[in-house]
């Protein structure tokens, strides 16, 4: 069912002022560009629910606003954080429209995988490569350890999403008909991860590499090494919050009309 104008606005309001709170309190900040959290959780979700022009403005007023009221990080405001920003809240709506069609298939989207891969290969060449790595002045050695550790970890983290997203969506199956408007956990793990190579790891890495003045793949690294934890996590988190939404207040509205 769609939501009236009303609801539209209310809703984009409530998930303008949860990407603000998150990505201003809740959040990991290691100087000078390392930036872990949620932010991006309610921004996809405005993107999906309302539409990419609401989610155009979400993004946007999120990063403006947070920046100018709330930020605390005394560095200058940055054009490219907002754009970040307006690509989340835009690119979600048409990427789980390409993908409606797989809905009903139990097999995760293999786009998945080939991007999982990629990643894994780009952490695995990187670390073989170089045995240092500058960030701010600091040079952090890569030794065995680490060479050993990090394919290890990341191989192990991806294996283990694959199969709980697996899991979720084999018991998404089973209720798709009753809220077949519901994005599958497959969808919505293609999505975010797609999402985070995009705007986190290619465009992130370009514009703060400009910015912060540091070496591109080194960034590239870095936001590579973020993504193998905070794509699962926000992955879970969306899952969640779509099948319930779909499951429940999305249901109760649609019998209420009826």
């Amino acid at each position: 069912m769609k939501l009236s104008p009303v609801m539209k606005i209310t809703t984009a309001a409530m998930l303008m002022g949860l990407a603000i709170i998150f990505n201003k309190l809740l959040v990991i900040q290691i100087p000078p560009f390392i930036r872990i959290g949620i932010a991006a959780v309610p921004i996809m979700m405005s993107s999906v629910l309302l539409g990419p022009v609401y989610g155009f403005f979400v993004g946007a007023i999120a990063d403006v606003l947070g920046y100018f009221m709330f930020d605390t990080s005394n560095f200058p405001y940055s054009p490219f954080v907002t754009i970040s920003f307006v690509i989340l809240g835009v690119l979600p709506y048409f990427l789980l429209m390409l993908t409606r069609k797989l809905r009903y298939q139990k097999h995760p989207i293999p786009y998945s995988y080939v991007l999982m891969g990629a990643i894994w290969t780009f952490l695995l060449v990187f670390i073989l490569m170089n045995d240092s790595v500058t960030v701010s002045g600091h040079t952090y050695q890569i030794d065995l350890l680490w060479k050993i550790l990090i394919p290890i970890i990341s191989a192990v983290v991806f294996g283990f999403f694959t199969w709980f997203i697996y899991y979720l969506n084999r018991r998404f199956q089973k209720k798709v008909l009753d809220y077949p408007s519901c994005p599958s956990p497959h969808e919505i793990a293609f999505m975010v991860l797609l999402l985070h190579i995009l705007v986190n790891i290619v465009w992130g890495s370009f514009w703060k590499s400009i910015f912060f003045q540091m070496d591109f793949m080194t960034i590239f690294f870095v936001q590579s090494i973020i993504l193998i934890f905070s794509f699962p996590i926000d992955t879970m988190l969306l899952t969640t919050v779509f099948m319930t939404y779909y499951r429940y207040v999305d249901k109760a509205r649609s019998n209420k009309v009826e």
